[in-house]
């Protein structure tokens, strides 16, 4: 979680806010997943379809437009040029901005250096990209 939170991708919330008691706050589950291939290396998910009393994230946000390309028209642009190109974003996620309003209700729970004696202490997820 230290590379999160030296990139910005996530800050601890505010002494003045923790203890905000509204319907606008809601904390993440999460948990860790290491490749066999690269136990060295670990990757935290945050499971966002997890309910509490009926309710998810995922249930209140609301969906966008469908912007993904469609497999077929990949494949058949393959045919008009010689070259293909593919990229792929590190923490995509992780980055986006997120309003001030809503960064309560992307908070999680994290014990530094894993010492769990401390669980006053909890983190936020904060988009800090400009």
């Amino acid at each position: 979680m230290t590379d999160p939170l030296n990139k910005c991708y996530a800050k601890e919330a505010p002494e003045s806010l923790r203890d905000r008691n509204d319907e606008k706050v809601w904390y993440l589950a999460h948990h860790s997943v290491v490749h066999p291939q690269k136990p060295k290396k670990v990757r935290v998910v945050f499971y966002c379809a997890a309910s509490y009393r009926g309710t998810s994230l995922i249930a209140q946000v609301l969906q966008g437009p469908d912007q993904a390309n469609k497999v077929v028209g990949v494949l058949l642009r393959f045919r008009k040029k010689p070259v293909a190109l593919m990229a792929d974003v590190e923490a995509m996620y992780q980055q986006l901005k997120v309003h001030p309003d809503d960064v309560d209700a992307l908070r999680f729970l994290w014990y530094p250096d894993c010492d769990l004696t401390n669980i006053e202490r909890f983190i936020c997820l904060v988009g800090c990209g400009q």
